[in-house]
């Protein structure tokens, strides 16, 4: 018997990654923001269509483990529909809780939070 590293959550953000596609409209700003790590060629781009101070939408692309991938998911639905300045409370120690990553992959969120910051630049918020 084989134990299943992925929590249900993981696993359902994984299987199913809704918000792995480009905005589907135009919006008043549309930014992107990419981070990387380049010794085992994670990562990941956010990227966010903002109207009146809100996240209209946010998408992303993900190169990497299911944690990876399961975390950009989790952080696109949550953060659509709130203020830009959600940007900033990203983080990586929240996510990988809420997601049961273990230590040693947890650095790969890093990259989130990493891009999230990015973004919240790029807007000016």
């Amino acid at each position: 018997m084989t134990l299943d590293p992925y929590n249900p959550i993981v696993r359902a953000c994984f299987e199913n990654p809704v918000h792995a596609t480009d905005p589907t409209d135009a919006y008043a700003v549309s930014v992107s923001a990419v981070a990387a790590e380049s010794e085992r060629g994670c990562r990941v781009t956010l990227i966010a269509g903002i109207d009146d101070d809100r996240i209209a939408e946010m998408r992303f692309r993900a190169w990497g483990c299911p944690f990876l991938i399961a975390a950009a998911e989790m952080l696109c639905a949550e953060l659509e529909g709130q203020k830009t300045d959600a940007l900033g409370a990203v983080s990586a120690n929240d996510l990988g809780a809420r997601l049961s990553v273990p230590a040693t992959r947890l650095g790969r969120l890093l990259l989130l939070e990493d891009a999230a910051a990015r973004l919240l630049e790029k807007i000016g918020a």
